[in-house]
This record gives structure tokens, C-alpha cells and sequence, in this order.
């Protein structure tokens, strides 16, 4: 849990107690007092995790598989390749294989 995490816990906490709290509690996270209240009630349902986001320390659902990773470095590592910058292997019309649905216009030898 970060500081700014824990900071915002004892906000939540104070803002418990009252609902004059729940307004200070708002603008000092700079939330609406009825995110606040979505808050209060996450806090006495799941806890203090309720301020610390529920993917942090899981991995990406967005992650390359390492196979391909390697496979797209081999690639982009090609002599034919070098020199260009790393915007290179979203780009259909350059070395970089295409796999979009058009075609792409011109490939390297590698691709």
C-alpha cells in the first residue's frame, strides 16, 4: 500500500464517523460525497483494500506471450531492419510481418 493509499484510508476512516466528515472527505480526495459513500461501504464490506486497486500486483491481460515476443525481436533484429525506430512493428507497410486484414503494401526480407 502506497502513502497516498494510506492517506486516503484514514480519510475514509475519519469520514465514518459523520456525514459533515463525508463532505470533508469529498473534497479532500476530490470525490463526490457519493463516491465516498460507494467507498465507506466498500470499506466495511472488503476492508482496507478496498483503496488499493483490485489488479495491483497481477499480470496484465494485455501480455505478450514470451514466444512471440522473441519471435517479433528476431524480427525487428534483422539487418535488413536496421535503423528503424521501435514504432517499426505496429506499422503494416514496413519489415515487420502484416497481419492486419489489407495487405501489406512492401516487405523486408525477414518478414
Amino acid at each position: 500500500m502506497t502513502q497516498t493509499d494510506r492517506d486516503r484510508l484514514v480519510t475514509l476512516k475519519k469520514a465514518k464517523k459523520s456525514p459533515i466528515a463525508r463532505r470533508e472527505a469529498a473534497e479532500k480526495l476530490r470525490l463526490s460525497i457519493r463516491q465516498v459513500k460507494r467507498l465507506l461501504y466498500a470499506l466495511k464490506k472488503r476492508g482496507d483494500k478496498t483503496v488499493v486497486h483490485g489488479l495491483r500486483g497481477k499480470a496484465s491481460n494485455r501480455r505478450i506471450e514470451a514466444s512471440i515476443q522473441e519471435q517479433a525481436v528476431k524480427i525487428l533484429s534483422a539487418p535488413v531492419c536496421a535503423g528503424f525506430g521501435p514504432k517499426l512493428g505496429w506499422r503494416p507497410n514496413t519489415c515487420a510481418t502484416s497481419t492486419g486484414s489489407r495487405p501489406a503494401k512492401r516487405r523486408c526480407a525477414a518478414g
